[in-house]
């Protein structure tokens, strides 16, 4: 009776399997065009440094992919009812690197809400990312001390705030992130620095 009862539930557990890989089978058949089937990404990073001062919007990017020739389109907007283009879009091809990194440099004309938006494109792979800015015309972007320029004195407070050295004001801290990311770090110090010695 044992064996009989042990036969019928192998079989069970047999054909339960069988249809378990039936129906995986079935969820990726390429006949049913309502399932999307994964894809392998190609692009791996997308990075975006962008901030506004002086009237002057600095967007700088860094792209890495596992393939060559990727395309990347830089378009800044400010927006008032709706987004808008300000400037011309710039569209920057990697050649046969598997990387691509570059800046733009757009004036702008007046205190508002500001994004860059950036489409990559690598074989048959298509990715947006934006950043957005708030822009005051009366901010100096980098100007940590508040005296009007941007100086290597800047960036050492920074890097002081980064380290708990320094205490900064709200003010003090809108002016200082300068890739929007929500914190105050030595890659800002850096920029900052790059600023001042007109490297960007």
């Amino acid at each position: 009776m044992k064996k009989i009862i042990s036969f019928i539930l192998c079989i069970t557990l047999i054909f339960a399997a069988s249809m378990c890989v039936s129906a995986k089978y079935e969820e990726f058949s390429s006949d049913d065009k309502d399932v999307a089937i994964p894809q392998w990404q190609v692009i791996n990073t997308i990075n975006i440094t962008f901030y506004i001062t002086d009237g002057k919007a600095y967007i700088s990017y860094l792209v890495t992919a596992d393939t060559d020739n990727i395309e990347v389109s830089v378009q800044l907007q400010r927006q008032t009812l709706f987004w808008f283009d300000v400037g011309d879009e710039k569209t920057e091809k990697s050649g046969d690197k598997k990387y691509i990194s570059g800046s733009y440099t757009v004036p702008v004309d007046s205190s508002g809400e500001y994004r860059v938006r950036l489409t990559v494109k690598a074989q048959d792979e298509t990715k947006t990312k934006t950043a957005e800015f708030s822009y005051d015309e009366n901010l100096l972007m980098g100007d940590a001390n508040s005296d009007g320029f941007i100086k290597a004195n800047d960036a050492r407070l920074i890097l002081r705030y980064a380290a708990q050295l320094e205490i900064f004001t709200q003010s003090q801290k809108n002016k200082c992130d300068m890739n929007i990311d929500g914190s105050i770090t030595a890659a800002d110090a850096r920029t900052v620095l790059r600023m001042s010695a007109q490297l960007i």
